[in-house]
């Protein structure tokens, strides 16, 4: 999110967030993987990844989860990170790790 640095090696390093349309292009790759394992993506958990992703908005739970529990049901062999709670900061190091996952399947 905005306003959060980190200092690295006395550099002041302020994290780019991930935008609206590169999360909602990383929700379409997830359907082009259920497309390919000819599987029907479950409506309920894709509304919960894809509804209320707008520019300039923190990405929720319910968003990181919803895509979690997508493509864990693609049986990935590199596992999902743990589900996120309610308040949870979205980390690069979670978005990265659904982005393994996903990249794990054959």
């Amino acid at each position: 999110g905005s306003g959060m640095n980190y200092s690295q090696s006395g550099t002041t390093i302020t994290p780019k967030p991930l935008t609206a349309k590169e999360w909602l292009a990383f929700m379409n790759r997830v359907k082009e993987f259920y497309t390919y394992k000819g599987k029907t993506v479950d409506s309920t958990y894709w509304n919960r990844a894809v509804n209320g992703v707008t520019s300039g908005s923190p990405m929720t739970e319910t968003q990181a989860n919803g895509a979690r529990y997508l493509i864990s049901q693609l049986s990935p062999p590199t596992s999902v990170p743990a589900l996120v709670s309610s308040g949870t900061v979205i980390t690069a190091a979670f978005i990265n790790g659904l982005k393994n996952s996903l990249n794990s399947i054959t």
